[in-house]
């Protein structure tokens, strides 16, 4: 089992800690450019946000949270059975703005294959150990569902990756007869649309244009991880 966490906190807190003035002609900017062509996986942060991603930053350095990543993801992998594994994980602080719609950014990561390999945790939310920790698992299980499957291609293969990696997070499940009903309708299903419907319920696929399925927020997550939690 192999399990490196690449390092971006430091070095991205060292972005932020650089004047933004001059925009895309700022130390700030050129700064984060360079970490880029230097090959460091950063393509998920914001440089320029006016909120203080520095001040998440710096509370994730406080808890050694990429050794954290590291300890969880091992752990995560033996879980699995996966000790032949391989993977590399990146922590990503994401800033909702302009540049980052969370929603999106979420669906993504989980369903559309954006940054796989990426840890993502938000600025402004909980950012103590075991946020940190369930941020790790819940990733590292997607990060070896992609090698192993690749991106799920139907909602059963949505439900199944997702399912696992919040059992990994350590979210309870509960069976809902109406998500029940819709995914007897729609597991083989293969659009993103529908993905993200049952899993995340209708406000969220209205307001990214997809059709509702009559679900509430997160039903449908919850309904996937009790599917899930018998086999874990």
């Amino acid at each position: 089992m192999a399990v490196h966490v690449v390092p971006t906190l430091a070095a991205m807190a060292e972005v932020y800690r650089r004047s933004p003035v001059g925009g895309r002609d700022s130390p700030r900017f050129a700064t984060y450019v360079e970490l880029g062509q230097e090959g460091l996986p950063v393509s998920g942060y914001n440089p320029m946000t006016s909120k203080d991603a520095l001040g998440t930053i710096e509370r994730l350095l406080a808890i050694d949270a990429e050794a954290v990543v590291a300890e969880t993801a091992a752990a995560t992998l033996k879980r699995l059975g996966s000790d032949d594994a391989v993977v590399a994980l990146a922590v990503v602080v994401a800033t909702p703005g302009l540049w980052t719609d969370r929603l999106g950014t979420e669906v993504e990561h989980r369903l559309a294959g954006r940054g796989r390999n990426e840890v993502v945790v938000w600025q402004g939310d909980d950012v103590g150990i075991d946020a940190v920790r369930a941020a790790a698992a819940a990733d590292t299980v997607r990060a070896v569902w992609a090698a192993r499957y690749g991106i799920p291609a139907t909602v059963r293969d949505a439900v199944a990756q997702e399912g696992l990696a919040l059992v990994m997070a350590g979210m309870g499940g509960k069976l809902n007869d109406e998500a029940a009903a819709v995914y007897e309708v729609l597991a083989d299903d293969t659009t993103l649309s529908s993905m993200v419907a049952f899993l995340f319920g209708d406000d969220s696929a209205t307001a990214m244009g997809f059709t509702p399925v009559g679900l509430r927020a997160r039903v449908g997550e919850r309904h996937a991880v009790a599917l899930v939690e018998p086999y874990c």
